[in-house]
């Protein structure tokens, strides 16, 4: 608004040359001032025409005589069309007071202050307090304000504390807050927020906005006068310093809406993040008000903070189950999962489960190679046992994911548009059984309706290729009845019938959507069905006469008329190949690491010779994102080793004759239990030969079957352990299938360019985590050393910080040392570089180091020498056995196997700053292409997979 003083006040003092050269600067440096403007001056007709008088460059005096009287007017205008409307701000928030943030300058689509990258500012943004002030500074006279905060709980700097201090004793103004005990759900907030607000208008907000004047008219016109909800689209701040931004057109989070509107619908309250706004804007339907605000705008915060803090995406999403039974008819499968995944609701955690019966029309071969980034994919294979087998072979593995909601869908599904799921989760809150209808298929009047519902039939002449329930459904009815109703036939209407019995919807009027017809509808253009009557009839010995019809709707309703839960009739099993043995790999971590790197790498060759592949996270991160959009079946089970209800489930899926391969996740006196009961055969893989390590693995060596040892030194300490030598397979670390062994000097002289570095320097770097066992403060010394000591050497440091505990402090003393250097702008610190970033970077580097006190064959070793370049590392066995044959150099270091005294001496680090400055940069250059065609033939994925197999297909049969 102090820019809008100012131009009044040039108005007033008739300088027509100074309004014009504001207002357009103005204009020029936010992009929606020219919005607001007109909202706040042209709406009330006091200047016609302003803005075309200013671009022609003319501002007559009449006009001028209007605006000075501006503030009159709009006083009386407000007075006359708005006098004791109230208008409320509905806040839900937690923690949003006093927020600590640290800024590395780099914003939504550019870097501001690339320093700050290196060295990150630290902030407090006060992102509820400003809001409020700005409501304040926004009173209007004549409207009344009212702020709502629902906090839940915050210990930041709690609104109870200063919300008095910033509104005050104002007239017009009032602001309570709401302390609620509640885990924090936005929804929920909103929704006490509305509850308790007395307003005329409720605006339904985040806590980090910032409103001005002309957001009030511009919501009273239309929320007010034209009696609609407006969704405004706000400009967003691009820095800590709420300068520059852009307009942030997407997202519903803010909405201003009548409260005799508001009162009719409600703000979803279960877990989720944006769920809730696209829900509030599905219940609108088409009648609101979408348009860009005047004066709405959102502070700047770093991305994700608050929702990984709070809404993190494995706790707070709805968990959703699709199932899909098919069989034969591939071109329908297609279709459902083209038109699923153009329509789903993207912010929930999406299951895909689908059971096939035995296809033989190519679904089975579609079927391998389907794959879903961000979606669990669950294939089960049964061979000929009926859609109602099928059915429970899906209800189990549900009851092992225990989604929060469920579609169980036939195959000749089509969804025609988005918010079908929205739709049907909302029903699920007036009834926990849901059947679409088609009246397309067969015809019908309506029964009866409820708010969001309606009844075509009894749940006798139910449909079933779409059913929707929770959890309270299947733990209450249970499975399908495949005894009484055999290979297929009325399976799904006794399911319906029975969900009745349990309360979940009305026997008499079964409930589906209002709509659903324009959400959801069926393959009816030349219908192709999976079975034709003749050999359902035959082959299958289903009765499909009236008669029998009649009969088992006696049955069904008559005879076990109180009969709700069916138990499981048959045990489930996945179809097995004597090919295809099942690999269970128990992953303890999965962030980035090399121990990480191998063993999706292991996972990835273990697939291509044959096996099927389970991965059990116990760790989230990277990896556990790479197994899940390479189609690996995965399972995240944070809670795996408590022995609970994710390890039971784990003991359950593993049958005679699978395989566990444990990957670092330790924990082998469970799986050695688990022996008692179940003949399996267990490997461990070891990266390491660090005497703990050694020492616990000699615990189990009658129990592994397979030691799986990435160099030789690793087997000769298990084995003068006790170890059998038998059990000990060597497996060399090699690199991902997709790794390109090549350099490329046109990205090299590119990215010597951006990072300012001339073409003819010697450039020297480190890669790998910033943690104490890296030794990065000597690192940091090194550089110090080599780059003071020779004109044409660049360091640059690559790696993002450790998650480990440990390593939390260690990371702050590694800024302090770097800050210490920030004259020196020949060290570089580029922080975390993955995938395609590193792989490029590489060919930037003339010379890699690695000064590590313990290490066994390092991934970034033998990916810089992939790339051909020099590498000087610790002469350590596996490195040494490994880098000897290659254009190097080893530094002759003791390791520290028993992991104390970590950091180098001032003599071992000065030789290799000895090193590195007699290196000249041509005669290395000229290693490049001899290093590269050596690592394609030892570190390729075929090579690698040659040892596996080796290793690990032949284990059951020697047995």
């Amino acid at each position: 608004m102090s820019n809008l003083k100012e131009v009044n006040s040039l108005i007033r003092s008739n300088k027509k040359i100074e309004v014009m050269s504001l207002l357009e600067s103005l204009i020029e440096s936010n992009p929606d001032f020219k919005d607001y403007y007109i909202s706040y001056l042209l709406c009330f007709n006091s200047l016609p025409n302003y803005l075309g008088k200013i671009a022609s460059d003319s501002l007559i005096k009449s006009d001028l005589d209007e605006v000075l009287d501006l503030q009159v007017k709009l006083d009386e205008i407000i007075l006359k069309k708005w006098n004791n409307v109230k208008f409320t701000f509905c806040i839900s928030v937690k923690n949003r007071s006093c927020v600590n943030v640290s800024w590395d300058g780099v914003t939504k689509n550019k870097t501001f202050v690339t320093s700050y990258k290196k060295n990150p500012m630290n902030f407090q943004l006060d992102l509820l307090k400003n809001f409020v002030k700005s409501i304040v500074d926004s009173k209007i006279n004549g409207i009344c304000l009212e702020v709502i905060i629902v906090d839940f709980n915050s210990d930041d700097h709690p609104p109870e504390d200063w919300i008095n201090e910033i509104v005050g004793v104002r007239e017009g103004i009032e602001a309570k807050v709401i302390k609620s005990d509640e885990p924090f759900s936005r929804g929920r907030g909103l929704n006490i927020a509305a509850e308790k607000a007395t307003g005329d208008i409720l605006f339904f907000t985040d806590a980090d906005m910032l409103i001005s004047k002309e957001f009030l008219i511009q919501s009273l016109q239309y929320a007010y006068d034209k009696q609609k909800p407006f969704f405004p689209i706000c400009y967003s701040y691009y820095t800590p310093y709420n300068k520059e931004g852009w307009i942030r057109d997407e997202g519903w989070g803010n909405l201003v809406i009548p409260k005799v509107i508001s009162e009719k619908i409600s703000w979803w309250e279960k877990r989720s993040w944006g769920s809730e706004d696209n829900h509030m804007k599905d219940q609108l339907g088409d009648s609101f008000i979408r348009a860009q605000a005047a004066g709405l705008y959102h502070q700047w915060h770093p991305e994700d903070d608050f929702k990984t803090k709070y809404y993190s995406s494995e706790k707070n999403k709805f968990e959703v189950v699709l199932a899909v039974t098919t069989y034969n008819r591939l071109d329908y499968l297609e279709v459902f999962i083209k038109t699923w995944l153009s329509t789903r609701n993207p912010y929930y955690k999406w299951h895909l489960i689908i059971n096939d019966d035995g296809s033989t029309d190519g679904t089975i071969e579609y079927l391998k190679n389907i794959n879903i980034v961000g979606t669990e994919i669950h294939i089960i294979y049964n061979n000929r046992k009926g859609v109602h087998e099928g059915t429970n072979a899906i209800l189990d593995r549900i009851n092992k994911i225990k989604p929060d909601y469920v579609f169980k869908c036939d195959d000749d599904v089509i969804f025609v548009k988005k918010g079908w799921d929205n739709a049907y989760i909302d029903g699920m809150n007036e009834f926990g059984f849901l059947c679409n209808y088609q009246t397309k298929w067969r015809d019908a009047k309506v029964k009866s309706t409820t708010d969001k519902c309606i009844s075509y039939s009894s749940a006798y002449y139910s449909q079933g290729a779409f059913l929707a329930f929770n959890m309270d459904v299947v733990n209450k009815i249970g499975w399908f009845d495949t005894k009484s109703f055999g290979f297929k036939g009325y399976g799904h209407i006794d399911f319906a019938v029975r969900a009745c019995r349990a309360g979940f919807n009305n026997i008499n009027t079964l409930y589906d959507i209002k709509n659903s017809p324009s959400f959801i509808t069926l393959q009816f253009d030349d219908y192709k069905p999976a079975l034709d009557s003749e050999r359902i009839v035959n082959e299958f010995k289903v009765d499909l006469s009236e008669d029998s019809k009649e009969s088992f709707k006696d049955f069904i309703l008559k005879d076990r008329s109180d009969l709700s839960y069916i138990p499981r009739s048959s045990i489930f099993e996945y179809k097995k190949s004597e090919l295809k043995p099942k690999l269970h790999m128990i992953i303890h971590n999965n962030h980035i690491g090399g121990a990480e790197y191998v063993h999706f790498n292991h996972a990835y060759a273990l697939r291509t010779i044959g096996f099927d592949i389970v991965i059990w996270s116990v760790g989230s991160g990277y990896y556990l994102d790479k197994y899940l959009s390479n189609n690996f079946e995965t399972h995240y089970v944070p809670n795996f080793f408590e022995e609970k209800d994710e390890f039971n489930n784990f003991a359950n899926e593993v049958e005679d004759g699978n395989y566990i391969y444990n990957c670092n996740a330790y924990n082998d006196k469970l799986f050695e239990k688990m022996s008692y009961n179940k003949h399996f055969y267990y490997l461990t893989i070891m990266h390491s030969d660090v005497e703990w390590i050694i020492k616990y693995q000699k615990e189990f060596r009658f129990f592994t079957h397979r030691y799986i040892a990435i160099h030789n030194y690793i087997k000769e300490d298990l084995v003068n352990a006790g170890v059998s030598t038998d059990k000990v397979n060597i497996v060399n670390n090699t690199l991902n299938h997709d790794f390109s062994f090549e350099y490329y000097e046109n990205i090299n002289l590119e990215l010597r360019r951006k990072l300012k570095i001339p073409k003819d320097a010697l450039v020297v770097s480190y890669i790998g985590r910033v943690a104490k066992d890296k030794n990065l403060l000597n690192i940091v010394d090194l550089a110090e050393t080599v780059t003071k000591q020779r004109k044409d050497i660049y360091f640059i440091i690559v790696g993002g910080k450790s998650d480990r505990v440990e390593d939390s402090n260690y990371f702050k003393l590694f800024e302090q040392k770097l800050l210490t250097l920030q004259d020196n702008k020949k060290i570089i610190y580029l922080g975390e570089l993955l995938g395609k970033e590193l792989e490029d970077f590489y060919n930037v580097i003339d010379v890699a180091v690695n000064l590590s006190p313990s290490e066994g064959l390092p991934i970034t070793m033998l990916e810089q020498l992939g790339k051909g370049i020099y590498c000087i590392y610790p002469q350590f066995p596996a490195i040494n056995i490994t880098l000897k044959e290659f254009n190097s150099k080893l530094i002759p270091i003791k390791q520290r196997k028993d992991m104390k005294n970590l950091e180098y001496s001032e003599t071992e680090i000065n030789l290799y700053s000895q090193h590195i400055l007699s290196l000249n940069r041509e005669c290395i250059s000229n290693f490049r292409n001899e290093n590269i065609k050596l690592a394609k033939n030892k570190f390729s994925s075929a090579n690698l997979a040659r040892q596996l197999n080796k290793s690990i297909l032949g284990l059951g049969y020697k047995n």
